[in-house]
Parts: structure tokens; C-alpha cells; sequence
């Protein structure tokens, strides 16, 4: 109770009241859901608490997390923990209520607003073809190129649970593959930076693989993905997903997609590939886990121009898009708040 309101002082002191119900309060019912995996009992509290997390963020690993919060809780009864509970999925139930009933000018009453609300909760569907056709209806797939090669990669062949929900999906080894608009929010995000037909782009943190055959969709016919994951288990679950359509297969065998093994936050020099002179890389570099900072190897490695789509931070987290431009001048943009799993080492066990 005292971190949710001292929390939701800071938030509304810095960022004012839109922030506040668009950034705090959805990582509130987060935080609910997380507190509901102490107590199995709680699932339905649970659920209806990770239904509320907002768009453009992503839930990290509810096992992992609540082991991180055990300290935390551990001299908390059960009545003290339930109350926690309560509130902050009320917070939440209030968040979407201001949200998605409130008039267009709420937020500025002396001039209109002229920014769409996008609902990500709204996108999921049935199948993959209804799930991106939601993401697309609700504004949260603006490019013809992106929903098409969100529409070529089956999700299903990638997460093995609630594949069509427009939610984070927990994949093993205290990973999680995104939620569908955030992978359409990095694709868009890169796609100005991929020439065809034969654009280069590194995926860090490609996990199953599902973000990485989205990209080998649009690099065009010449062009390479690479994913790195520094857990061994995942890269051989991403090659065996990509496996699952005959044309990841076609991919696989050709070189226009690559699983490695390695540390992302080194990035990843391709023994195969021989850049001309003064040209580095990659045309854009993707990272799907938070670093503790924009690491400067990356942008080194990336070409003239180029475009680096990385989450940076430990606490409050916010996706960074750094830009080199032909002359090399980097550029560097504070996005949107997020929430990822770190970008780490390896788990031992």
C-alpha cells in the first residue's frame, strides 16, 4: 500500500494525470498479478488483473517475478496481501474505466485530443488472421508490409499457449515471448531502416523466434536475419519452430534466417558476411530485453543509416530508438514506458 501510493505520487508530480492512468496504474495490476501467484487460490484475481496491463508494455514472467518479490511478502498475512490485491486491481478497473469511457477532450479540456486511444486487450482473436486483423483495426498495426508479415508467421508455431491473444505467453527458461503489438510496434519502428531487397537486421533476445520470422519477411529477398539468444534451450526451440512452415524451412536452408548463441549485449559480428569499407553490420538491430543501458557496441555495429530499438532500464524501463544517419551522427529517442524481462546472462539451473 505505502510503495502504491507513494509511487502513484511520483508518477502524477512528474508526469501529470494521463501519464498516471496510461503508465502507473496498468503496472499496478501487474504488480496484482504477480501478488495473486503467491496463493493459487487467486487465479481468477490473477487473470482478471494481467487483463488490465496496458498497451505497449510487457508482462515479464509471473513465476520468476513473485520469486524476486518473496522477501517482500514473506511476513505479510494473507489478509494484509488480499487488501494489496484489491486495491490495486481497483486502481486498474479505474484505469480502463477513465480510459475507454471518457469523451475524446478529457484529458486537454480546452482543445481536442488528437490522439487515438489503441486497446490492446481488444486485439486478441481466434485464430492468427483475426488476431492481426484486430491489432490493425484498433491502430496498433499502421503498415500495410508490417500486418502482411504478421499475417505470413502463424503464431502458434511459436507460442505454445494462447497464441492469438494479444498478451505476453510465458516460453521457458524464465522467458516470455511479447505480446503481438509489441512486436508490431518494433517492427514498424525499424522498418523505415530496412532496404530491400537485402536488408540485414539482429535480433537480441529472439527467444522462440516468432519476432525474428516476422523481420525475415521484410528484409527482402537478399537480405539476412540473425537471432541471438544467450540460452542454448531457446535457439534449438526457435530453428525447431521455424521448422514448422515450409517457408521457415526454405529460410533455414538458405541463410536468409540464422540462430546463434551468444551474448546480446555484445552484439554479434556475422563471419559471413564482409561489409564494404566503412559500413558496419546491421541496418537495424532489434532487442527484446531491457538493458541497463544502450550499449555502445550496438550502435557501432550499426550501418550508415541505421536504427538500434532497444528497452533500457532497470526500475521504469522505456523503449529507446537510437539513430545513426549517413554521416554517422547518432541520434537518441525516449519512446514509450515498457516493462521486459532484463537482459542478462544465462540462468544457471
Amino acid at each position: 500500500m505505502r510503495g502504491f501510493l507513494h509511487g502513484s505520487g511520483i508518477m502524477f508530480r512528474e508526469r501529470g494525470i494521463k501519464a498516471f492512468f496510461q503508465g502507473f496504474v496498468p503496472t499496478t495490476a501487474r504488480q496484482a498479478a504477480n501478488s495473486a501467484t503467491r496463493f493459487g487460490s487467486y487465479t481468477t484475481i490473477k487473470q482478471f488483473a494481467q487483463g488490465y496491463v496496458a498497451p505497449g508494455e510487457k508482462l515479464a514472467n509471473l513465476y520468476s517475478l513473485a520469486h524476486q518479490k518473496h522477501d517482500r511478502y514473506h511476513h505479510n498475512t494473507a489478509r494484509q496481501l488480499l487488501l494489496e490485491i484489491v486495491v490495486l486491481v481497483g486502481a486498474a478497473a479505474l484505469y480502463k474505466l477513465c480510459i475507454t469511457q471518457a469523451p475524446q477532450n478529457f484529458w486537454h479540456p480546452t482543445s481536442p485530443s488528437t490522439e487515438p486511444v489503441t486497446m490492446a486487450w481488444f486485439s486478441s482473436g481466434s485464430t492468427n488472421t483475426a488476431l492481426i486483423s484486430n491489432l490493425a483495426r484498433n491502430g496498433l498495426i499502421n503498415s500495410e508490409r508490417v500486418k502482411n508479415a504478421m499475417l505470413a508467421v502463424d503464431r502458434a508455431h511459436y507460442s505454445p499457449a494462447a497464441a492469438y491473444e494479444d498478451s505476453p505467453q510465458s516460453i521457458g527458461f524464465q522467458a516470455t515471448i511479447s505480446a503481438p503489438h509489441m512486436h508490431a510496434s518494433a517492427a514498424e519502428s525499424l522498418l523505415p531502416y530496412l532496404p530491400t531487397p537485402a536488408a540485414r537486421v539482429l535480433d537480441i533476445g529472439s527467444g522462440s523466434g516468432y519476432l525474428t520470422a516476422v523481420l525475415a519477411n521484410l528484409v527482402g529477398e537478399q537480405g539476412k536475419v540473425v537471432g541471438l539468444d544467450h540460452i542454448p534451450g531457446l535457439v534449438e526451440m526457435a530453428r525447431k519452430n521455424m521448422g514448422k512452415s515450409e517457408e521457415g524451412r526454405a529460410w533455414l536452408a538458405n541463410g536468409r534466417v540464422q540462430f546463434v548463441c551468444g551474448d546480446g549485449r555484445l552484439g554479434y559480428v556475422d563471419p559471413e558476411y564482409q561489409p564494404q569499407v566503412g559500413q558496419e553490420q546491421w541496418d537495424a538491430i532489434h532487442v527484446g530485453a531491457a538493458a541497463k543501458e544502450a550499449h555502445e557496441v550496438l550502435i557501432q555495429q550499426l550501418r550508415r543509416p541505421g536504427r538500434l530499438f532497444i528497452p533500457v532500464g532497470e526500475g521504469m524501463q522505456y523503449i529507446w530508438v537510437i539513430d545513426k544517419d549517413v554521416d554517422g551522427k547518432v541520434t537518441r529517442k525516449k519512446d514509450m514506458g515498457v516493462r521486459y524481462v532484463p537482459l542478462t546472462d544465462a540462468p544457471r539451473s
